[in-house]
């Protein structure tokens, strides 16, 4: 199966640095252990109803990225990551 919402390091880091840059706001941040293998951080953005949330954690030893993302702010993703993918 496979995890269509996993980002790489790099579409992580990049997302972190343009959603403010095309008129995100950062609402909240939060994180901690992970089921006792781990850690998990979440980053949340807001914009015109949309909410993004950006998610990095090690489970294992292993380093993995992802996100959530409501309805409205799923239908940009792609086009989020197509504009990481230019840079």
């Amino acid at each position: 199966m496979i995890d269509e919402s996993a980002l790489s390091e790099v579409q992580f880091a990049c997302l972190q640095q343009t959603l403010p840059q095309l008129g995100w706001t950062h609402t909240a941040s939060d994180g901690g252990q992970n089921q006792f293998v781990g850690w998990e951080a979440h980053l949340r953005y807001e914009k015109e109803g949309a909410i993004l949330t950006l998610i990095q954690g090690e489970r294992a030893g292993q380093a993995y990225y992802t996100y959530e993302a409501n309805p409205k702010a799923l239908v940009q993703v792609n086009a989020l990551l197509a504009k990481c993918a230019e840079d």
